[in-house]
């Protein structure tokens, strides 16, 4: 994905290696992952905003879209902002598309205000077909990397823990891996002589010590509450 080795990716990277369309609504999704808006996203960026989107239920994918839509954090959406995020999630024009002009009708009668974020999770949630490409673009992710089974397994752990679903999770969960990972380093639990001895391991077929992957799986393992008979299945 790296294809620089510059240590980060930029969005059209991620379109090349995901095989995403590059439009304006998938632009809107990837932007996302840069959380300091830098205009490239780095790994712990990468990372928790991959595990982010991929592990939304039913109930929380309206969170998703209520971010897409208003990327300015101004914490409510006009019926404009509603409109013009359903135009670009399903790539029609309201007047082109009968079903959507309904379902519209629908956002015009019951959001036809400035909508919190409450208010819009509860309409998607009693309206799921207008979320319908986002989930599309989710499972695709979800295929795409590791595959559906593991997801739904942390979607169900993260489901477990509701302080997972909240809005400001993911920049605590960022200061909480940086933070645990220098306790980490600084507490000496790899040092050198440890990292010499995975190296004459040897490397696997991805290019990654066999040791030191397994080190990464369960740090993740613990990190993420994830049960290893979760992954495994």
């Amino acid at each position: 994905m790296d294809a620089d080795e510059s240590g980060t990716v930029q969005p059209i990277e991620l379109f090349a290696y995901f095989e995403v369309e590059s439009t304006t609504y998938e632009q809107a999704v990837f932007t996302l992952f840069d959380e300091d808006r830098s205009g490239i996203i780095n790994f712990m960026e990468f990372v928790c905003s991959l595990w982010n989107i991929l592990t939304l239920d039913e109930t929380n994918m309206g969170c998703l879209a209520f971010m897409i839509a208003d990327p300015t954090a101004s914490k409510t959406l006009s019926y404009t902002d509603i409109r013009n995020l359903f135009e670009s999630m399903h790539k029609k024009k309201i007047e082109r598309d009968p079903a959507l002009g309904v379902m519209m009708g629908y956002v015009k009668k019951d959001l036809n205000r400035a909508v919190s974020l409450p208010e819009f999770t509860k309409w998607c949630h009693s309206n799921p077909s207008i979320l319908t490409p986002l989930r599309m673009l989710q499972l695709h992710l979800r295929f795409q990397i590791i595959g559906p089974n593991f997801w739904e397994a942390m979607t169900e752990q993260r489901r477990a823990h509701p302080e997972m679903g909240a809005m400001d999770y993911l920049p605590k969960l960022q200061k909480r891996v940086i933070a645990e990972t220098k306790f980490f380093i600084n507490q000496g639990l790899i040092d050198k002589d440890e990292r010499r001895r995975m190296s004459r391991r040897g490397r696997g077929p991805d290019g990654d010590h066999r040791d030191n992957a397994t080190r990464k799986q369960s740090f993740l393992v613990n990190y993420f509450q994830l049960s290893r008979y979760s992954i495994q299945r």
